[in-house]
């Protein structure tokens, strides 16, 4: 279009950028236990159970409300403005997700900090060395069968349900 409208004498040659090579991890369930039980404040478990169990983001993790959770269906609602790919979508919830909801005090946000207050940041220095809730929340929740959403960390008993 450049050169058409005589912006540019000519066109720029532009190289093929190369997207790297996604990393792909998975956690056991006993990873997952040991670094739920490594944490120290209750509402963060809380917040990395329902990651693990989820898949969710941290982002849509924190700004999740109770108008968005379904708990007759088991679904949650991620709005577009809350997604990264800026499009809705329903996220079905296990029963490691609905025991962390059924658990969490009914207000305007789902995950709050003790003194009721949203959690719009977190930073994982305050409670343990190493990754931050952002990677852990896009680690699959399938420990041992590959299915998301399938793990069970509150009952290492209980196999996956797939």
């Amino acid at each position: 279009m450049c050169e058409k409208t005589q912006w540019l004498g000519r066109a720029p040659i532009l190289s093929n950028y190369r997207e790297p090579a996604v990393r792909i991890r998975f956690l056991t369930r006993q990873q997952a236990r040991a670094f739920i039980m490594a944490l120290s404040q209750d509402w963060m478990r809380d917040i990395c159970r329902f990651a693990l169990a989820t898949g969710m983001r941290s982002a849509e993790i924190l700004t999740l409300t109770w108008d968005k959770v379904d708990l007759k269906r088991s679904t949650a609602w991620v709005s577009a403005d809350a997604s990264k790919s800026g499009s809705a979508r329903v996220v079905p919830l296990n029963s490691e997700a609905l025991d962390v909801l059924n658990a969490r005090p009914k207000g305007v946000n789902v995950f709050t900090r003790p003194t009721g207050a949203p959690v719009k940041q977190v930073d994982a220095r305050e409670f343990l060395p190493g990754p931050s809730p952002q990677p852990v929340s896009r680690i699959s929740a399938s420990t041992t069968c590959g299915i998301p959403g399938q793990a069970d960390m509150s009952n290492p008993a209980r196999p996956c349900s797939c």
